[in-house]
């Protein structure tokens, strides 16, 4: 019985997010113009979207650039309505026997709360610890013993 519920509920997650990314959050992956799309790259763009919405059925991905707090927060607010009804289904369907054990309740309260203090832990990485801008991945040697300056990557040495 439950696997048809789950495969269900991750149908429906497929569906709400490639509408969301269909029609809300839309990227210019496959076209060159958002103006002036063909009609291939406008079914690309579906496709596109189509795919991505089965990556977020395991996990979220920013499918382009700019600001993602309206994003994370679509997404993990759907993750959470999700995840509570499937809860609430399972504690309501669970046979009596199981429902009158002790680990009932613990069993119900650990399926909801990790994820909350999960969310927590996120807002506060992003609050106090997430880098404000784009940090540099090149960084020039002036000290290496060729005369010319040298620019690679930070974490490579100076090569003369």
């Amino acid at each position: 019985m439950f696997p048809t519920w789950t495969a269900l509920a991750c149908a429906v997650h497929w569906l709400i997010m490639t509408t969301w990314l269909s029609l809300l959050d839309r990227t210019n992956f496959c076209t060159s113009s958002p103006d002036s799309a063909t009609r291939k790259e406008r079914i690309g763009e579906v496709l596109f979207a189509a795919i991505l919405g089965l990556v977020y059925i395991f996990t979220y991905i920013t499918p382009g650039e700019g600001r993602t707090r309206t994003r994370y927060l679509v997404y993990y607010m759907v993750c959470f309505v999700e995840n509570l009804i499937a809860t609430v289904m399972w504690a309501v369907r669970v046979p009596s026997q199981l429902r009158d054990t002790w680990y009932f309740l613990p069993l119900v309260i650990s399926s909801i709360v990790p994820f909350v203090i999960g969310i927590i832990f996120m807002i506060l990485y992003y609050l106090f610890f997430h880098p404000k801008g784009v940090p540099s991945t090149k960084h020039v040697h002036t000290n290496c013993d060729s005369p010319l300056t040298q620019e690679t990557n930070i974490s490579e040495p100076c090569q003369g």
